[in-house]
């Protein structure tokens, strides 16, 4: 992992500015698609006054899932980074991208159908979980190094930073204990943590670490193996976190919302962990 703090300000006045904030923002999943410097102002201009931020970065070498030749090379993908988080502190992990670890895995769990919810495969699930308990490790691992102690974790995706417009008032204190949930799901049930955002304490983001282990032991049924399910779960079996609903958040859907439910999506899902059982079997 490599590591590279400059006080953010917007604040434009004369007045004396408050001290300053510190948040942690953390990048999971693949890269997908391309952000910007002026992305991550439009960001900043959610926080508070004066804020201090730090970024990481837990990503696979590919830049899609499906395809095989395309691959990130780290120097290229840091200088590129360092331009886009000037400014900040920036820390990367790039691992490879091994599909057949996961769908070898739903396997032996018995998760290796589609199910009804999400109709995607589970091993895609469970290959953002693993990513996602990296992520985490990686930055409890950095609080207990340095003593750092973060007003609050933020952790998304690339694809979804410049399409979070508000963040509501999340970020207006700092968070000790709180797991934010940015959207009530009531169509599938309450308290589900919707997954694009996760917005956490210092406390909260050592627990999620264990998330990808979780699976082993939390004995769903196929129907009931989808990220939002696990993950409410997950942080509900802990009594010193609070799930807390939050309201006046604001985020607009990707690009690739529909697209992956299309038919044609499925049939390349199906197509890929073919080739994949069929390589490493």
């Amino acid at each position: 992992m490599t590591g590279y703090s400059m006080v953010y300000t917007n604040n434009l006045s004369e007045n004396p500015s408050p001290p300053p904030r510190r948040f942690c923002l953390g990048f999971f999943g693949m890269i997908r698609m391309p952000i910007t410097h002026p992305d991550f102002l439009h960001f900043m201009h959610l926080l508070p006054v004066n804020s201090i931020v730090d970024v990481f970065i837990t990503c696979s070498d590919r830049p899609t899932e499906m395809d095989e030749n395309a691959k990130l090379e780290l120097k290229t993908f840091t200088n590129i980074v360092n331009r886009i988080f000037a400014g900040c502190q920036v820390y990367i992990q790039m691992y490879e991208y091994e599909p057949q670890i996961y769908i070898k895995r739903t396997q032996k769990m018995n998760y290796d159908q589609y199910g009804k919810v999400t109709k995607m495969h589970p091993y895609r699930i469970m290959s953002f979980h693993h990513c996602l308990s990296m992520l985490a490790k990686t930055i409890t691992d950095h609080i207990e190094k340095t003593g750092v102690d973060y007003d609050n974790i933020i952790l998304t995706r690339f694809d979804m930073l410049q399409r979070i417009t508000s963040l509501g008032k999340m970020c207006d204190t700092k968070n000790m204990d709180n797991f934010y949930i940015y959207r009530n799901l009531k169509l599938y049930g309450p308290e589900m943590v919707e997954d694009r955002m996760l917005v956490l304490s210092n406390k909260c983001v050592g627990k999620l670490q264990g998330l990808y282990e979780s699976h082993e032991t939390m004995n769903l049924s196929q129907d009931d193996f989808w990220s939002e399910n696990i993950l409410k779960k997950f942080v509900k079996q802990f009594t010193d976190v609070n799930m807390v609903v939050q309201e006046g958040v604001k985020m607009e859907f990707s690009p690739f919302k529909d697209a992956k439910y299309e038919h044609y999506f499925l049939e390349l899902q199906e197509r890929f962990i073919h080739n994949i059982l069929l390589k490493f079997d």
